[in-house]
């Protein structure tokens, strides 16, 4: 799973990150419904996560198109950064982030994943973004 942003999302950004190309690529990304996710490039950004690292690590993020449901939940973390977050001290972790975790070490399906909208855009790290989420009910 790749971490999206959606299209207006990208566009309320400031500065606004440069938006590259996948067209060499013909990249195919499908959703969890197996249908097919249309896409208008990526772009690269630091992602930190509060409360768990202060540490900011660099991203490829792909800009999917909208739809209703990146209208509600406009920045879904993928695997990219989940893989990234396993190799950190996890003796401070919470319990969600914990099972997180470990349940990306494995290949079977545990649940459900619900969003509770909190995605805040942080100015901390020249022209990089922090998306902020509260994973509560894993």
């Amino acid at each position: 799973m790749v971490t999206t942003v959606s299209q207006a999302f990208f566009k309320q950004l400031v500065p606004k990150p440069v938006l590259h190309t996948l067209e060499e690529l013909q990249l195919s990304v499908k959703g969890a419904d197996n249908k097919e996710i249309s896409y208008i490039g990526y772009t690269e950004a630091c992602i930190r996560v509060p409360n768990l690292t202060n540490e900011s690590f660099p991203v490829s993020v792909l800009v999917v198109c909208n739809t209703d449901f990146n209208s509600d939940v406009p920045v879904i973390i993928g695997t990219n950064v989940i893989r990234y977050m396993s190799d950190l001290d996890k003796s401070n972790l919470s319990e969600e982030w914990k099972a997180t975790l470990l349940t990306i070490s494995t290949q079977e399906s545990v649940g459900t994943v619900k969003n509770y909208r909190e995605i805040c855009k942080y100015p901390a790290f020249r022209n990089c973004y922090c998306f902020m989420y509260n994973m509560k009910d894993l």
